[in-house]
């Protein structure tokens, strides 16, 4: 059998605030509370996973009533970050929601497409973040200091959860599944003569 080693390759996450936040927050949020919704549970092995309120099994479904208010501003959002990371442009493949309420967690995973994207609509200070796994050394946590309003990306194949909410204050993402694609022409020139 082959021996494969690791060599880094310099990838990055994405951290900012998403500037429509508090102009849309309790729109999008009125819009999910009665959203019909499924939960999700799931206890086995490494995958322990509790979600309260989740809409996976329709994330390509731009016609919910919270997505049609949500989808244009982050699609907007998702495109300029395309251009200043050097991409052409950014597809949203898929978007839903989740709610943490107490005792709730999304154990180790990854996603589907290049980037994965977790919109904090609700997130206490106290409520724990996002923790990330660096793929050159898995025994190295990341844990990004987001608030909320803010915008995480980070490549899908980064192993990543959502720790056990451990207090009675809800937590609400959207996650979208995103592609960034072709490179930005305005930055060939420079690519070309590496």
């Amino acid at each position: 059998m082959s021996k494969y080693y690791k060599h880094k390759l310099g990838s990055f996450y994405l951290l900012g605030t998403f500037e429509q936040h508090n102009n849309v927050k309790d729109k999008i949020l009125k819009s999910i509370n009665v959203h019909k919704n499924d939960s999700y549970e799931n206890k086995e092995g490494h995958y322990v996973d509790s979600i309260s309120r989740l809409d996976w099994t329709s994330s390509q479904n731009l016609t919910r009533e919270w997505a049609k208010l949500c989808y244009p501003l982050l699609h907007e959002e998702v495109s300029k970050i395309a251009n200043q990371i050097g991409y052409e442009y950014c597809h949203i493949e898929d978007i839903w929601f989740q709610q943490y309420f107490k005792n709730d967690t999304h154990g180790w995973h990854t996603h589907g497409h290049n980037y994965t994207l977790v919109y904090y609509l609700e997130l206490d200070p106290l409520s724990p973040k996002t923790e990330l796994i660096d793929p050159a050394d898995q025994n190295k946590k990341i844990v990004p200091n987001v608030k909320e309003g803010d915008i995480l990306i980070f490549p899908s194949y980064v192993i990543h959860r959502a720790p056990i909410l451990n207090n009675n204050i809800r937590k609400t993402i959207i996650s979208c599944n995103l592609n960034f694609l072709n490179a930005n022409p305005d930055i060939l020139p420079t690519i070309n003569s590496l």
